[in-house]
């Protein structure tokens, strides 16, 4: 009676459960998989059986309709649809002429409608057997084939239908696979709880005798010698002389204990006072650092951010956000060279000064709260310090991190203000001596290829003369555009409608180098302050930029979009798929007689359009990568004077 209830026992019947569930496991495991391989093998040879069927009826049907294609009567094909529902569980079934027009179907009300194009109609097509036609108790498959005469395409036909043999056949074997299942589980079962059996009933007198230990009762531990010399044998063995030891040291364990409660209580005394003091200093110390406005992380030695005041966090406002646990590489796009400058100050101790120029914004799922607007591009001076105690040792690193995007955009703007003032003083002073010199080339070349008949071989070079002088002209009327200030009245105008008359203008240079312009409003279409004018030219200028760097590119796509940002300012954004700018032309496109169409441009497009978007209030800016494309964005506030100057 005692056996019985220790094999009763909780804990023990635990772990024979334990021990049955995976001897059960593993059975189920290799019969599942081996009536997997089984089933897919003949679901495979079902499914490819039952296609190339349909097929062959997909082929039937053709040549059964190549005789009735140039008959007129609609009822025509019905015997021979009739015979497929005979043959096969049919589900559709239609056939077109060469134009794709249907001309029968097993649906009426379909005939004449326009079939889609099934690209290669010899293939043979079906739908996969999945798992839920079992219980739908069917597969549906698809097959065509062409009607050919004379080797000439004049019509197809396609077919849909079901078949169960796949779901009676993988019923049928999942039924022979459980039984089977059953009656191995069965028999292992049995096996395994006899050997089982052997291997828990001295594991029983263990969990005992663990159990008295844990609860420090040793004089409760009673254990058999071993009757064995197998892994339990061991087992046994070796716990008894731990429980030997165990009552060997538990008195010496009671007089240290003593001692180590006293020796406890000093410690805590004194960590409790150290930890008051380091509290105090640490509390200031945090309080200091978070004020600053200059950014100040901390990380260790693989470059792990431990700490990041608050200042960190407006420096880098669109980058990720600065807190701990997250890489110092990650804070910024391309940040590797953080990571450079951590390891650097780590080996050689020295402060290192680290300059970067990155894309604001990023596509991680933590970002930082963005304060205020910023730029797309910005320009951070990072500072890396080395931290060591005063043994030496390092303690970390400290990453200071100021944003000085501001700094240059001014001292950019400085730059172009100069260039402008300077262009404008030379374009006024020449303008007028130059016109006059034109002029008179223009009338006297004009009276010189008058006099010359259209054979004389000088008439071209006169005429050569006459163009260039005319090009000159133009040239020069650009210059007195920029330069010369001019009136501009604003008026409630849509932007959106302004760019619409802009492509339209572009509509054919456009369709000549194979571009697609794709407008895309999304603003609420209200009427705002501006000048039409000058601000469907800003729009030509862009959209004629952006066909021209298309040329000989495989994907020519031109998207426009507009949008609302905030009740205040109104945002059009182009975006091209050209050769793109050089980094180092980025800050230079905007200057006066700057270009990158060598002969082909005279570098005052995107000055004269920069001028009139800062007439207007606003902001233009871009983003490009080479091979890529570029994207211009223009900001225009919606509150503009009704009169300016530019």
């Amino acid at each position: 009676m005692k056996d019985w209830l220790n094999f009763f026992h909780k804990r023990a019947l635990r772990l024979r459960a334990r021990f049955l569930l995976l001897l059960f496991s593993i059975i189920t495991f290799i019969l599942a998989g081996q009536t997997f391989v089984t089933l897919s093998r003949e679901v495979v040879e079902i499914d490819n059986r039952i296609s190339t069927q349909g097929t062959i009826i997909a082929q039937s049907i053709a040549m059964g309709a190549l005789s009735l294609m140039d008959y007129q009567n609609p009822d025509r094909f019905h015997d021979l649809i009739e015979r497929a529902r005979e043959r096969v569980n049919l589900v559709e079934l239609s056939i077109a002429n060469k134009y794709g027009l249907v001309i029968a179907h097993t649906d009426p009300n379909r005939i004449g409608e326009k079939q889609e194009q099934f690209g290669n109609v010899f293939t043979i097509q079906k739908t996969t057997t999945k798992w839920s036609d079992v219980f739908k108790g069917y597969t549906e498959y698809e097959g065509s084939a062409p009607i050919l005469r004379n080797l000439q395409l004049i019509g197809r036909v396609y077919l849909k239908f079901r078949s169960d043999e796949v779901a009676r056949g993988i019923t049928r074997h999942l039924l022979s696979a459980v039984s089977i299942g059953f009656l191995w589980l069965f028999i292992g079962g049995l096996a395994g709880a006899w050997y089982i059996r052997r291997i828990t009933r001295p594991i029983e007198a263990l969990t005992e005798a663990a159990t008295s230990i844990s609860k420090a009762r040793l004089d409760e531990v009673k254990l058999e010698e071993p009757k064995t010399e197998d892994e339990v044998g061991v087992l046994q063995n070796s716990f008894i002389h731990l429980v030997k030891a165990l009552r060997a040291g538990e008195t010496e364990n009671e007089r240290l204990l003593a001692e180590l409660k006293e020796m406890n209580a000093k410690l805590n005394e004194k960590v409790s006072e150290m930890t008051v003091d380091l509290r105090n200093t640490a509390t200031y110390l945090q309080s200091v650092i978070h004020c600053m406005e200059e950014g100040v992380i901390t990380c260790d030695r693989d470059g792990t951010i431990v700490q990041a005041n608050q200042g960190s966090r407006r420096q880098l406002a669109g980058f990720m956000l600065p807190q701990p646990g997250i890489k110092i590489s990650e804070l910024i796009p391309d940040g590797q060279c953080l990571a450079d400058a951590v390891d650097k100050a780590f080996e050689t101790g020295t402060r290192t000064e680290l300059k970067v120029d990155r894309s604001s914004g990023s596509s991680s799922s933590v970002l930082a709260t963005q304060i205020g607007d910023f730029p797309e591009r910005r320009h951070l001076s990072f500072s890396v310090y080395p931290l060591r105690d005063p043994d030496g040792s390092s303690l970390g690193v400290l990453v200071t991190v100021i944003d000085e995007t501001e700094k240059h955009q001014i001292e950019a703007r400085l730059r172009r203000h100069e260039r402008l003032i300077s262009l404008g003083t030379i374009s006024g002073g020449l303008a007028h001596e130059l016109g006059n010199c034109m002029h008179a080339i223009t009338g006297f070349s004009k009276l010189l290829l008058d006099s010359l008949a259209e054979g004389d071989p000088k008439r071209a070079d006169a005429k050569q003369i006459h163009d260039e002088n005319a090009r000159a002209v133009a040239l020069l009327k650009r210059f007195l555009e920029f330069a010369r200030p001019g009136k501009m009245v604003f008026q409630r105008q849509s932007i959106e409608r302004i760019i619409q008359e802009a492509i339209g203008l572009c509509a054919y240079q456009a369709k000549q180098n194979g571009v697609n312009v794709v407008f895309e409003p999304k603003s609420d279409g209200k009427e705002y302050d501006c000048d039409a004018q000058l601000l469907r030219q800003v729009f030509v200028n862009l959209i004629l930029n952006a066909v021209d760097s298309m040329t000989g590119r495989s994907e020519k796509r031109l998207a426009i979009s507009t949008r609302i940002e905030g009740a205040k300012y109104f945002e059009v954004t182009l975006s091209d798929t050209g050769c793109g700018i050089a980094p180092q032309h980025l800050e230079r496109i905007f200057d006066p007689f700057f270009t990158t169409k060598q002969d082909k441009g005279t570098g005052l497009g995107l000055s004269i359009a920069h001028k009139i978007v800062d007439t207007h209030g606003g902001t233009i800016t871009v983003h490009s990568e080479v091979g890529r494309g570029s994207i211009f964005t223009i900001r225009l506030p919606v509150n503009q004077p009704r009169e300016s100057s530019v």
